[in-house]
């Protein structure tokens, strides 16, 4: 298993939470080898540990996670990668050009 992995599986444990770490199997499951897969394993980690930011298992870059985004209560604009408001903010034009937003299904994201 991947460090990202075996922190999520980690996080999951100490979070008492079975549905997610059900989850991260059925992103494997479904991406196997896949940089979408390492970044929703990533954020899922993130937000299990309830961290703000995750670092880019690729980039390296911090990005922030969508409890950074439920933080702020609304879309900053900005077209974040994991935008819970399906970047309603984002000019039209930008917009068109993002990739969908990766979340989690709201029942699924804790509340801390």
């Amino acid at each position: 298993a991947s460090d990202t992995a075996r922190a999520v599986t980690a996080a999951g444990a100490a979070s008492g939470s079975s549905r997610l770490k059900n989850r991260l199997a059925e992103i494997h499951a479904a991406r196997p080898n896949n940089r979408l897969a390492e970044i929703e394993s990533a954020h899922l980690a993130a937000v299990l540990a309830g961290d703000r930011t995750y670092r880019d298992p690729q980039s390296g870059y911090t990005v922030f996670t969508q409890l950074a985004a439920l933080d702020r209560a609304v879309c900053c604009g900005s077209g974040c990668r994991h935008c819970p408001y399906g970047h309603e903010r984002v000019p039209e034009e930008r917009r068109a050009r993002l990739a969908p937003p990766i979340t989690l299904p709201p029942e699924q994201v804790p509340t801390l």
